[in-house]
């Protein structure tokens, strides 16, 4: 094997091709990509949380109502329970449509991807 191809498979090994060869390991994530994943993202997160909060709504709703709580009281608990109810659907929903759409694009580009070290620390 001769000199400069070891060194260019050990640049390739090391990940500092991209250096070398520019066109090496560059990711191709368009602007399409990114404006296809927050779509679906907002329309799926607006939709499920518009569902969930309204069950939930609902039975909070009901629940005082028969307690006799007020009706401006009822509907200020009821808004923030469904806005609270919203947060891990909408954090569901950006994790799903990030990995599918960006996360997986970028590790296919790369090679081995899967077997490099992570630089923070997991719980």
């Amino acid at each position: 094997m001769r000199r400069a191809d070891r060194e260019d498979l050990q640049l390739w090994f090391l990940g500092s091709a991209s250096a070398k060869y520019p066109d090496i390991m560059k990711p191709e994530i368009k602007e399409t990509d990114y404006i296809k994943a927050w779509s679906l993202f907002w329309l799926c997160a607006t939709v499920a949380g518009l569902i969930c909060g309204a069950v939930i709504g609902a039975i909070l709703g009901a629940a005082m109502g028969a307690a006799g709580v007020p009706i401006p009281t009822i509907q200020v608990v009821c808004g923030i329970a469904g806005f609270l109810v919203s947060i891990p659907i909408s954090y569901l929903f950006f994790r799903i449509f990030v990995s599918r759409f960006i996360v997986q694009k970028l590790n296919a580009l790369v090679p081995d991807a899967g077997n490099q070290p992570t630089t923070f620390a997991q719980s």
